[in-house]
């Protein structure tokens, strides 16, 4: 009986245990840059807006379109005359006696009418309507860029995101390794101190230099949780304390430098900015078009088909008192002074439109200089890059050789802390060397797109 509460026990301590494991797992945030971006689409609510003006910009083409339909409708009405209205008519209609000019008043209605039926309206041709469709597929079709826009906008985002806090990572490593490096001079030095080979001075400068180091690493892991953060929100996700601990990053530098200087970029002849400011050239034609269109007359079709009452009395049962009523008319309406107005809109619209191209022209001028100069800064910085990661072998392999030299006693320990600072110097040039140039390299992709 004991045996089997005691084997009940590690059977539940067993599934609770891999529960926690199981919950724990799943709440770590494994993320590539793709998966940050794919989480970024799904989430960041500015580029979800720039969605859901695509879509209300579909619904609209389905709302013109469907206003070219007869609009039909059913009406009812009840009508108490409180006071029944009366007409004047010639007195001889019902005296024959009566002087020419004389009129007597009659009334026509009654105490009680009402009326029901089925109306119809349509406009054959309205001038204001007639580009509706056609404004609505531009409109949709400037929203899908716009939308475009904002994905590529998100997606450079996103990734200068994910490689700064790749570079905040690699700044804890080096200041581990520093930290590591300064440990062991520390304990080198404390060991000369206490064989009287070494000043007070010198011990207390290694000590201050360790923990120098250690405030680097404090500082270097307070930049990459802060730019974790950044990350997730600009996904879409709450950077919360856990969030951000949970969070680990799948690709490393190397990977995305690699991605940099192996990718080839072509120039994108369709650039988006200017296929936008193309299509707004359209819609400002067309809108033109419509304003021109103002000078001609509308025409339109309405009809009604129903039955009317007439009594002194409310009675809606007595089928006596109901007489039908149908008519179809044919209208037109033509416009005298407000051709005025249409004239003074169409040379706001000529103007507008003249604008527009002027502007287009102006962006496919900057849109080609701004990639020039990307390319460039891009070059630039992979040059600098390669001459600081250069550097920073050269400061770490003259250190390792002055930190020999000063345990065998032919270096002076103030000699070998300005080899540290060098050290230390050239990892900080690295670090924004490899930020400067993965952001050039973004930039110049984003160019070649917008």
């Amino acid at each position: 009986m004991k045996t089997n509460i005691i084997y009940k026990f590690l059977l539940s301590f067993c599934f609770f245990m891999i529960t926690a494991l199981s919950i724990s797992a799943q709440s770590k945030l494994n993320l590539s840059l793709d998966d940050a971006i794919h989480m970024a689409m799904q989430n960041n609510i500015t580029y979800n807006l720039k969605k859901t003006e695509t879509q209300v910009a579909k619904q609209k083409i389905i709302s013109t379109q469907m206003a070219n339909i007869p609009d039909i409708y059913g009406t009812s009405n009840l009508q108490n005359n409180l006071i029944v209205a009366s007409t004047p008519v010639p007195a001889k209609m019902f005296n024959p006696n009566a002087a020419d000019n004389e009129i007597t008043p009659m009334k026509f209605g009654t105490n009680w009418t009402a009326n029901m039926g089925i109306n119809m309206q349509y406009d054959i041709f309205n001038p204001e309507k007639y580009n509706d469709t056609k404004k609505s597929k531009i409109n949709l079709q400037i929203a899908n860029v716009a939308e475009e826009i904002e994905r590529i906008n998100l997606a450079s985002l996103v990734s200068i995101d994910y490689g700064t806090s790749l570079i905040a990572k690699q700044q804890i490593l080096l200041a581990s390794d520093d930290t590591s490096r300064m440990h062991a001079l520390y304990s080198y030095m404390k060991a000369k101190h206490e064989e009287g080979k070494s000043t007070i001075e010198d011990l207390n400068q290694s000590l201050i230099d360790v923990n120098n180091a250690k405030a680097r690493w404090i500082e270097a892991d307070n930049v990459y949780k802060k730019s974790i953060a950044t990350l997730l929100n600009d996904m879409g996700i709450v950077a919360s304390a856990k969030t951000i601990e949970d969070t680990k990053l799948t690709n490393d530098l190397d990977e995305l430098l690699k991605q940099a200087q192996n990718n080839d970029l072509s120039d994108n002849k369709l650039a988006l900015v200017n296929k936008k400011s193309e299509l707004q050239i359209q819609s400002i034609e067309t809108e033109l078009q419509s304003v021109q269109l103002k000078y001609l007359p509308t025409l339109s079709v309405s009809g009604f088909y129903g039955t009317n009452f007439f009594g002194n009395k409310l009675n809606l049962t007595d089928s006596n008192r109901w007489f039908g009523n149908s008519f179809i008319a044919v209208g037109i309406k033509i416009p005298i002074s407000n051709a005025l107005h249409t004239d003074s809109e169409t040379k706001i619209n000529r103007l507008n439109v003249e604008k527009a191209r002027m502007e287009l022209k102006n962006n496919m001028l900057l849109h080609d200089f701004n990639i020039v100069q990307y390319k460039q800064d891009m070059e630039s910085k992979r040059e600098s890059f390669s001459i600081k990661q250069e550097n920073i072998r050269l400061a770490n392999e003259s250190y390792e050789a002055n930190a020999q030299s000063f345990k065998e006693g032919r270096l002076l320990h103030a000699d070998l802390q300005k080899s540290h600072y060098a050290v230390i110097q050239a990892e900080t040039d690295y670090l924004q060397a490899i930020y400067d140039y993965f952001q050039a390299w973004i930039n110049y992709k984003k160019s070649l797109a917008l």
